[in-house]
């Protein structure tokens, strides 16, 4: 069967979703540029919905790289740390800085978090990371440990299926229960985790999509559309890690949003249909640096708004794609390229030859 990907393997579809998902995250935070409030467009948290998007792709597209690389679980670990890390360090950095110099002082357990990602330290709730979106990132480098661990005792064929029957168990059965002041627990086995077994899941089952389950999907998306306009209080994550009972309604209305959406993307690339147009996929990839830039490009809108909020927003906007861009392409390319090159000499590993996923 054909399939609409293009030359280095990347279902397109699936990475203008990318995009897509980073313009709802976008359109969530508008309103601190603006100031509006009561407005459904501008100052609705079902935004944030785009990050429920992000992790269903994000475990279809660590799936699909783990195919390529079978149990190398070395060269798995140096482009998942290459991808990430390096980028969200550098944009902290600035961010640390800033804090340092309006005085207010370091906090070591923002701090451990925005370095190692891993709320270690935190006890009853996250106290943050000098990124206001480095919550999600943790969740990422969560899901890249517990998969790499797999792919290095299991192979990459086996933890597909081992690491949702694992997360699975633990959410469900143990995460409700669990009630100490401790939060990595809490954090760890968050059920928006399951969001990236159904990215794990879809790509494990691929061979299976069909016309019937893309009809499903479509039935259902506005269903799920309906669903996160009426739970938008579920955007703030404060809320949703604090609260149980929340967790999994997050889990249950947008992470379905979410497989709904990457599913239908998924098997249109998969028929070779309709496809999204270039300039969105190049922002697609672009868009790791236009969610880290936001924070400075809000901080610039409030600079050059002259007091007008409409301003505020076009430019909070502007700013934040433009800027997305040209860090993509002279930040996060290089470094990133860079970074990988690095850690595949010292971990003694080298890229494997890429072979299409589906035969033509």
């Amino acid at each position: 069967m054909s399939t609409n990907l293009g030359s280095h393997g990347k279902f397109l579809n699936v990475q203008a979703l990318r995009f897509v998902a980073a313009a709802l995250v976008l359109l969530t935070h508008l309103k601190f540029a603006t100031g509006y409030t009561g407005y459904l467009l501008l100052d609705g948290g079902f935004g944030a919905v785009g990050v429920d998007v992000f992790f269903v792709i994000s475990g279809f597209v660590i799936s699909l790289s783990a195919s390529k690389i079978g149990s190398n679980y070395k060269l798995f670990f140096a482009h998942r740390i290459a991808r990430v890390v390096p980028l969200f360090w550098f944009v902290s950095l600035f961010l640390v800085a800033r804090a340092l110099y309006s005085n207010e002082g370091l906090c070591l357990q923002r701090l451990w978090n925005t370095v190692m990602f891993l709320p270690i330290f935190d006890f009853d709730s996250l106290s943050g990371h000098y990124h206001d979106y480095g919550w999600t990132l943790s969740f990422e480098v969560w899901f890249y440990l517990i998969f790499g661990c797999g792919v290095a005792f299991f192979g990459a064929q086996r933890t597909v299926f081992m690491v949702p029957v694992f997360l699975g168990v633990t959410v469900i059965f143990i995460f409700p229960l669990y009630d100490c002041s401790w939060f990595l627990p809490s954090f760890l086995f968050n059920p928006m985790v399951l969001e990236f077994c159904s990215g794990i899941l879809l790509f494990k089952y691929i061979d299976r999509l069909n016309k019937f389950v893309f009809i499903i999907c479509v039935c259902a998306l506005p269903i799920f559309t309906y669903g996160v306009f009426v739970t938008e209080r579920l955007g703030w994550h404060i809320e949703v890690l604090a609260d149980h009972l929340l967790s999994f309604y997050r889990l249950l209305i947008w992470g379905g949003f979410g497989l709904c959406v990457t599913l239908c993307a998924v098997y249109v690339d998969k028929i070779k249909g309709l496809r999204f147009p270039g300039f969105v996929i190049y922002l697609g990839d672009a868009s790791y640096s236009l969610y880290l830039i936001q924070p400075f490009a809000l901080l610039v809108a409030r600079k050059v708004s002259l007091g007008s909020s409409v301003l505020a927003g076009v430019a909070f906007v502007f700013i934040s794609i433009l800027g997305g861009l040209l860090m993509y392409g002279i930040i996060e390319r290089p470094l990133s390229s860079w970074c990988r090159s690095v850690l595949e000499k010292m971990f003694h590993v080298k890229r494997p030859v890429i072979v299409p996923l589906i035969a033509q």
